[in-house]
């Protein structure tokens, strides 16, 4: 009898554990996308660091395939949630292309720049590409490049911060000595209401 009692526990048992698993593989997904959304930095050097050849293929194609898409849309949808600094500064996410397009108008001439992410975002750096830039010299642009860069890269930056540092580099950029007062009385209101609206900015 004792012998069909221990052999009936066994399957509760292995029931009960394989529960405890699943248990435990959430927790471990929830806080490996809390992780990537909260700190990606961290979580970039983790990845290009510390892990060997096949744990670094793993997690990207994991990151790839469940938290990536999360994280897209939820900074898409921050991004649109988003005040603008005014009607020409146009901002579109492209959630299947992975992509995030800013531009800013001024009197018929463009500027944009493109946000390319990779599949395994956040985990690979986020590439940052002027399509566009009527009136911006090379050394400024190489400069705002570096800064949004720096800021995704290496200072848990989202892609809405990159895009505030965008656009608070055209509107108090530093050829604005050379603009009418007009023009520079908008762009520093444009600028006062976007702090107004959101004090990271």
């Amino acid at each position: 009898a004792r012998l069909v009692a221990a052999a009936a526990a066994v399957p509760l048992a292995v029931a009960a554990a394989a529960a405890a698993a699943a248990v435990v593989a959430e927790v471990a997904v929830a806080v490996f996308a809390a992780l990537l959304s909260r700190v990606p930095a961290l979580a970039r050097h983790w990845y290009t660091s510390e892990l060997s050849r096949a744990a670094h293929a793993a997690v990207a194609r994991y990151t790839e395939l469940h938290v990536t898409p999360a994280l897209l849309r939820r900074e898409a949808e921050a991004i649109s949630a988003a005040p603008s600094s005014g009607d020409d500064f146009v901002v579109k996410a492209s959630i299947g292309a992975r992509s995030v397009t800013a531009t800013y108008s001024y009197e018929g001439t463009y500027m944009q720049i493109v946000l390319r992410l990779d599949r395994a975002h956040p985990l690979r750096a986020v590439e940052v590409e002027c399509t566009q830039r009527a009136g911006v010299s090379d050394a400024r642009w190489r400069k705002w490049q570096r800064t949004i860069s720096t800021m995704l890269l290496a200072q848990n930056g989202s892609l809405r911060d990159a895009l505030h540092v965008f656009d608070a580099a055209v509107i108090a950029g530093d050829d604005v000595r050379r603009l009418p007062y007009s023009e520079r009385r908008r762009r520093l209101g444009l600028l006062v209401e976007a702090l107004d609206r959101d004090p990271d900015v």
